[in-house]
């Protein structure tokens, strides 16, 4: 159970961008009412205690071994993988496609959105890129609706 709290904590950091803790958090002690500025060995930033809370909470819904095949999946999902290259992989595609990038994704970066974006254009494709500008991270598409949803529904309408 530990392992797994840790593993949300490292994910929380990956899936967000710096900015966001440093604003909501910067450099707080936890419990400065009641121990004062004073730092001891054992007292925690008020992000550890944001960090641990969300650790623990996933340790009580969610299996681990979910957990493991959710992020080797991420790790391993690769669109052209048996079809050659990229090129090759998106010149399989026929339909429109609305590609999204997130200014601040650190698991799926924008650049690479683009460039997919890119090869679906070259291969004749009608795409559209659409870059969320968010401190959010991957995590912007559960914040950033807002800027998610007027691109969505004209790619819907078109």
């Amino acid at each position: 159970a530990d392992g797994l709290a840790v593993a949300r904590m490292v994910a929380q950091v990956t899936f967000r961008s710096d900015n966001v803790f440093t604003d909501r958090f910067g450099r707080d002690l936890a419990d400065r009412a009641r121990l004062g500025d004073t730092f001891g060995l054992w007292q925690q930033f008020e992000v550890e205690r944001y960090l641990e809370h969300h650790g623990t909470k996933l340790v009580r819904r969610f299996d681990a071994n979910s957990y493991l095949v959710i992020g080797k999946a991420m790790d391993l999902h690769d669109v052209a993988r048996g079809r050659g290259d990229l090129e090759s992989a998106m010149s399989r595609v026929h339909a429109p496609a609305l590609v999204i990038g997130i200014s601040s994704d650190l698991l799926y970066p924008n650049y690479q959105q683009r460039q997919i974006a890119a090869v679906l254009h070259a291969a004749g494709n009608r795409s559209r890129y659409v870059e969320v500008d968010s401190p959010h991270g991957h995590d912007a598409f559960l914040i950033n609706l807002d800027q998610l949803a007027e691109p969505i529904a004209a790619f819907l309408a078109a």
